[in-house]
């Protein structure tokens, strides 16, 4: 204890100054990077939705957020070594959920690939055998130094952000547990352990019969274009592969309107794995011709398009199912 004025000061008193003295220095970091760092953060979901397209990776669900004051202010209240924005390793925060674990696995290598990254964070690896938890995995990184000289992100070498990558079965345990403020095995009652640990069994089922449901589709796929009758009927799965071999591949895209296409073909008439094929063989070069001049019309800027894939320099305006559709319209007027 120390005399200051006749009033007594503790070793406690010194430590709130020193906190106060972080929070103001943090909170005019925070104001001054709050802009620019936004603007990253959208830049960021971009460039990581379009890797992922020309990866032909969809993820279900793809969002962002900038950490909020209030929740930053507590990591400065727990951690005497922030004071600044860019001692957060999540000032940016990403989210990226794919249906598969392998969906998962070739992101996380694109994303490391990418960006200046930290080793990735398997956040289920220190789970036990028989405990529950959040299962994901964390990326933090940095723009690459690449980047730096390009003036958009010349400020922005000190943020860090954080890329969490996970399956929806993983996510939605994420939230649940969020939402059930259980997001340690041990702050859960013992009463409702055993219920968490069902939940975190039957997800994990959840991804394995999602994989195993997966194989069974691109196994018959592969079976069923090997022998493919004229006569047999038309799915989802029949037009992916038909399309793929009849028209280039340059004009797919991952996700396509493939149900759509189908209900669309049904209805005119096109029933049979053969139909289709005529179809494509009858109007292939008019509708290759209309794809080129509709791309050339869209690099004159033609205000009727929009380029909506992004390849309209290459030539390429209408993906697969763009051009099988139009193929239907031509038949109907033919």
């Amino acid at each position: 204890m120390t005399q200051t004025d006749n009033h007594p000061v503790l070793a406690g008193d010194e430590e709130i100054d020193r906190l106060k003295q972080r929070m103001v220095k943090f909170k005019a970091s925070y104001s001054s990077w709050k802009e620019p760092a936004d603007q990253l953060r959208k830049d960021l979901e971009e460039i990581l939705s379009q890797l992922m397209k020309q990866n032909e990776l969809v993820p279900a669900v793809l969002e962002s957020r900038l950490k909020s004051l209030d929740s930053a202010v507590l990591n400065v209240e727990e951690d005497p070594s922030i004071d600044d924005v860019a001692n957060l390793h999540d000032f940016i925060g990403l989210r990226l959920v794919f249906l598969l674990a392998d969906e998962v696995a070739k992101a996380v290598k694109l994303i490391c690939s990418t960006f200046d990254a930290e080793p990735p964070i398997n956040k289920g690896e220190k789970l036990k055998f028989n405990e529950f938890g959040y299962r994901a995995i964390h990326i933090i990184a940095r723009i690459p130094k690449t980047w730096i000289s390009n003036p958009k992100y010349s400020k922005c070498d000190r943020i860090m952000f954080e890329i969490q990558v996970r399956t929806l079965s993983q996510h939605n345990y994420g939230v649940a547990s969020r939402v059930l403020q259980y997001k340690q095995p041990e702050s859960v009652p013992p009463s409702v352990q055993r219920s968490l640990l069902r939940l975190a069994a039957i997800l994990e089922l959840v991804d394995l019969e999602i994989e195993r449901v997966s194989q069974e589709k691109l196994a018959y796929s592969v079976d069923a274009m090997k022998n493919l009758p004229p006569d047999g009927p038309l799915n989802v799965d029949l037009i992916i592969q038909i399309l793929e071999r009849e028209l280039p591949r340059e004009h797919r895209v991952p996700d396509d309107a493939y149900p759509e296409l189908f209900d669309e073909l049904i209805q005119n008439g096109v029933n049979t794995t053969g139909q289709l094929q005529n179809l494509i063989k009858d109007f292939r070069k008019t509708a290759m011709a209309l794809n080129k001049q509709v791309a050339e019309s869209v690099v004159k800027n033609d205000p009727a398009y929009t380029d909506k894939i992004g390849k309209a320099g290459a030539g390429i305006y209408y993906t697969q199912v763009g051009l099988v559709w139009n193929m239907l319209k031509l038949k109907n007027r033919a």
